[in-house]
């Protein structure tokens, strides 16, 4: 039975791959510079995780890019995903929505999904952290990776 759970999940990420390959692989001969698409630090973006194992972050979410946007022009960016679910854990923190129009209810961002992800898998910028919530996105970023 494991072994069919396992396969699954294997057949599970070949048709996210499948599927998306091919237009994933024509963003990418588009280089970010030429469109003026080069993701900066703070923007909200909605991001294609794609199929996950495990417990990562997967599909369509929100995420906040992380990275500074001189990191970015090579095609990658580092992102942190937004997650409706607001549980208070050392990792989260939470957005209130009347900050952010994207936002349809509060939500959280969740640092231990960091991830750098190719800019082919951001969408268009949708909204921007204030300072004060960049500035607590900072140091709980800190504190997750013992800095």
């Amino acid at each position: 039975m494991q072994y069919q759970e396992q396969e699954s999940i294997s057949d599970k990420i070949m048709n996210w791959t499948h599927n998306k390959k091919i237009p994933l692989a024509i963003q990418a001969t588009r280089s970010p510079r030429k469109n003026n698409n080069i993701p900066q630090r703070g923007e909200i973006r909605w991001v294609e995780f794609g199929e996950n194992i495990g417990s990562e972050m997967n599909n369509r979410h929100m995420g906040v890019v992380v990275s500074h946007g001189q990191f970015n022009r090579n095609n990658t960016a580092t992102v942190v995903a937004i997650t409706s679910n607001v549980q208070n854990y050392p990792t989260k923190f939470t957005l209130d929505a009347t900050n952010y129009p994207c936002l349809k209810h509060d939500s959280a961002i969740n640092v231990a999904t960091i991830k750098n992800v190719a800019t082919v898998r951001l969408d268009k910028k949708v909204g921007k952290l204030n300072n004060t919530d960049m500035d607590i996105l900072d140091a709980t970023l800190k504190k997750y990776l013992g800095l």
